[in-house]
């Protein structure tokens, strides 16, 4: 994620110097002066000191390989060797914006949805440690028999083993479910499981085939040619299954077919989108139509997020009701009866 905003900010700053009329080695320098974390800014001043020493960029830009990612760096080296380096630098700062404001919009919406989340768990914890004993001994001065579950938790609670297990298991949950998601599964398993998923499925596919149209557009762009395009496209989701998937469209172009044909059979996408990719293919304009799918899937991808996220919050709310007044149905039933019975006293 770092080096994705970092790659942002550099382009922008690189770009607005450029525009300026500023060479890149004054747009290198004068970048370098900004306020970077400690590494970055070390290697920034020596990729710096390369340009004016008279090296070549891709040179001195190999002080930065590692900090940003291979896709800006490549992208980079190609537009100044063909002296569109602005064009170049325009499109990679509309990437990266989009990246990061989908992240960080992602991000806030989850926010409250985590800290309800994370304060229910520490509200279980405090009825199973401090409320239960003493509704427990409640139960037992009044000769009521506590339900099964209530029981079983309180037991749990109190055994050495067990109660330490409960302490920690939201601490630990997290963790373990993310271990084993992410290296236990293979990625090709992964990635057909979330497809699977109704909602999170369609989000998975429109989320990435944005990605991939957006990297493919600016690889087309920047004059680089048509299979390592489409290789450094695929490898900027970082999914195996659609890298996978890219790969039988590489074999199939390199095998002879169309484009258009190879990627229809492999990447699913709207009708409309097909259409103004093989008017694009056939008038010359390749570019542009994939740059207008990449929009296409980019808004549909935002639009399935807030949509989305809209839910999180009320479902949240509605699980910690349900979850809340499950237990106290459990806590109070009994008592309930209990009056019920002595109602005839009265």
């Amino acid at each position: 994620m770092k080096k994705i905003v970092r790659a942002g900010r550099l382009a922008r700053q690189w770009l607005m110097y450029l525009e300026g009329g500023f060479t890149l080695q004054q747009a290198a320098r004068f970048t370098s002066r900004e306020e970077w974390d400690s590494k970055f800014a070390l290697k920034l001043g020596l990729f710096t000191r390369d340009l004016e020493m008279g090296y070549n960029p891709e040179t001195a830009a190999a002080h930065l390989r590692g900090l940003l990612p291979k896709f800006f760096l490549d992208l980079f080296l190609l537009g100044s060797d063909r002296g569109n380096l602005s064009e170049v630098l325009k499109e990679l700062v509309e990437y990266y914006e989009y990246q990061d404001e989908f992240t960080e919009k992602l991000k806030g919406k989850l926010y409250y949805p985590c800290i309800s989340l994370i304060a229910f768990s520490g509200l279980v914890l405090i009825i199973i440690y401090f409320v239960l004993p003493v509704m427990a001994g409640l139960y037992r001065d009044l000769s009521l028999e506590l339900p099964l579950a209530v029981s079983l938790v309180i037991s749990s609670s109190q055994h050495p083993l067990t109660g330490r297990l409960l302490i920690m298991l939201p601490f630990l949950l997290p963790p373990i479910v993310y271990f084993g998601y992410k290296y236990i599964l293979g990625d090709n398993y992964r990635t057909k499981l979330l497809l699977k998923i109704p909602f999170l499925g369609r989000f998975y596919s429109c989320y990435y085939t944005a990605i991939f149209l957006q990297g493919f557009s600016l690889c087309q762009r920047s004059g680089r040619e048509i299979c390592s395009s489409l290789e450094a496209a695929a490898s900027l989701t970082g999914s195996r299954y659609f890298i996978n998937r890219i790969g039988e469209v590489i074999r199939m172009i390199e095998g002879g077919e169309k484009l258009s044909v190879s990627l229809e059979k492999w990447l699913p996408l709207h009708d409309s989108c097909w259409q103004i990719l093989r008017t694009g293919e056939n008038t010359g304009r390749m570019d542009y139509a994939v740059a207008f799918a990449g929009r296409y899937y980019q808004e549909k991808s935002r639009r399935l997020m807030e949509k989305g996220l809209s839910r999180v919050e009320p479902l949240t709310v509605l699980l910690l009701s349900a979850a809340v007044g499950i237990t106290a149905l459990l806590l109070l039933n009994p008592i309930w009866k209990l009056f019920q019975d002595m109602s005839f006293l009265f």
